[in-house]
């Protein structure tokens, strides 16, 4: 899924695709995963995808332990297809994700769309233990006797010369 961040957009949806499989297959951290060289036909244009681990190697039979901790590509696109693309859709949508899911294999590596409010609502519902909260803002923190102790800076700056205001 793709989040315009500064973040490593491979991170992103590695944890729904894995959550997934922990819930729908019965996968354990112990499960072995085979990260090696695949290759998938692209019927749409009759090329082929073959997706890399960022550091170009393979590390071949590994505990899918291994595979979580070290963000490895091929086992999370491995772990989606074994679970199944409309499911982990599905998954993604159960856990507040509403932007553009393409149903394809690649969305494991971030080709898809979503909010930071949206990983923020997914994300958190790890952290509920499986309980979706809809996220909200905090505009402010005030004491007992209603003094804002921590407020929204609305503070502005001129970043760009703007015509007549130069």
């Amino acid at each position: 899924l793709f989040l315009d961040l500064d973040a490593d957009e491979d991170q992103i949806d590695f944890p729904i695709v894995y959550a997934a499989a922990l819930e729908t297959l019965g996968w354990t951290p112990s499960t072995v995963i085979v990260d090696a060289p695949l290759t998938f036909p692209n019927p749409w244009n009759k090329t082929t995808w073959s997706p890399q681990n960022y550091d170009g190697a393979y590390m071949g039979p590994i505990p899918w332990r291994r595979a979580v901790e070290q963000s490895r590509n091929v086992p999370a696109v491995k772990t989606l297809q074994a679970v199944g693309v409309e499911k982990g859709i599905e998954y993604a949508r159960r856990l507040g994700l509403s932007g553009e899911l393409p149903p394809y294999l690649p969305i494991a590596l971030g080709a898809g769309e979503a909010t930071l409010q949206d990983m923020v609502a997914a994300y958190a519902t790890f952290a509920n233990q499986g309980l979706r909260m809809k996220p909200f803002y905090i505009e402010r923190i005030t004491d007992r006797d209603g003094n804002v102790v921590r407020g929204l800076s609305t503070k502005g700056y001129l970043a760009a010369g703007v015509p007549g205001n130069v």
